[in-house]
């Protein structure tokens, strides 16, 4: 996720970091060939000339408008709930990690389930991208457990799961009161909750119909709107058209973005940043300073 001061109005005119710009050039490249084609078009006889009218593209330009408006709205709901979701996750973390430290009277137990708590984080984080989460888990983890949580489908549940038996393992040894033990299994279970509403929003897209109905409509009404022009502006005909497609084109792949709220793409969720915010909280409720002592380089805000 792009994390950024607000620019000055002038600079906002031609930022691209961040922007969909990039992403919709050949769409908009292909819009202007299109426009030019139908400035010469215009001036040869039918069928080359297909004598269309501006008329009709304003209608279809406002109900497209409107259909637009509810995609992005569908998509921000995600992205939204999604961000709401990883709020949580931090707020149970930090709470798991004080109860831990403060409930659990051998420090080495307590200093081992708060490292499950943080190894957990990096590998819901890992899960919902799809990557590789070996080298973020290998400080936290020891190296049998780190194994056994890779061979699993599902990591961030496996490790959910070794801190149930840390917790055990506690209350059996009366490393912990008995009477203390429910409140951290209700704390454990509001993480299993947070898992369970990623893995929700994360295999759930949004219909694939739908997208393809306003995508190719987007399309439909960018290429044909040329030859509806070309007739009154003339020359400024591919000028137009590119002004009219880029708020049509931006808002379609804004969209798309938004609807992978746990993706890499600039405008997706800022997860290393979360997960390291939680890193960071859970070690200075140990007394620790963080993995930078120990060589491990953290960028603080994913860009």
């Amino acid at each position: 996720m792009l994390v950024s001061r607000r620019l000055h109005w002038f600079r906002m005119l031609f930022v691209l970091q961040g922007s969909v710009l990039p992403r919709i050039i050949p769409q908009l490249a292909t819009t202007a060939f299109i426009a030019v084609w139908a400035v010469i078009a215009a001036r040869l006889p039918w069928p080359w000339h297909l004598g269309f009218t501006a008329a009709p593209f304003g209608f279809l330009g406002v109900s497209l408008a409107i259909f637009l408006g509810f995609r992005n709205s569908a998509s921000y709901d995600r992205w939204w709930e999604a961000r709401k979701i990883w709020g949580a996750l931090v707020i149970q973390t930090r709470s798991l990690g004080r109860q831990v430290v403060g409930m659990v009277d051998d420090p080495a137990r307590a200093r081992r389930m708060v490292h499950l708590i943080v190894a957990f984080t990096h590998a819901l984080r890992h899960q919902l991208r799809g990557t590789d989460p070996r080298e973020a888990l290998a400080p936290w983890v020891e190296t049998e457990l780190l194994e056994d949580t890779l061979a699993t489908r599902f990591r961030p549940a496996a490790l959910l799961v070794a801190l149930e038996k840390e917790l055990q393992a506690a209350r059996r040894k009366g490393e912990i009161e008995a009477v203390l033990v429910p409140a951290l299994e209700n704390t454990l279970g509001t993480l299993s909750e947070v898992l369970a509403a990623c893995e929700r929003i994360h295999n759930t897209p949004i219909p694939f119909t739908y997208a393809v109905i306003v995508h190719r409509t987007v399309f439909l009404f960018c290429f044909m709107l040329p030859f509806g022009l070309a007739g009154t502006v003339g020359l400024l005909t591919p000028l137009i058209t590119v002004a009219v497609a880029y708020p049509f084109l931006a808002l379609e792949a804004l969209a798309q973005e938004l609807e992978e709220p746990f993706g890499e793409a600039p405008n997706a969720l800022a997860l290393l940043s979360m997960s390291e915010t939680v890193e960071h909280s859970l070690l200075e409720t140990l007394g620790e300073r963080g993995l930078q002592a120990q060589g491990f380089i953290h960028s603080g805000i994913q860009l």
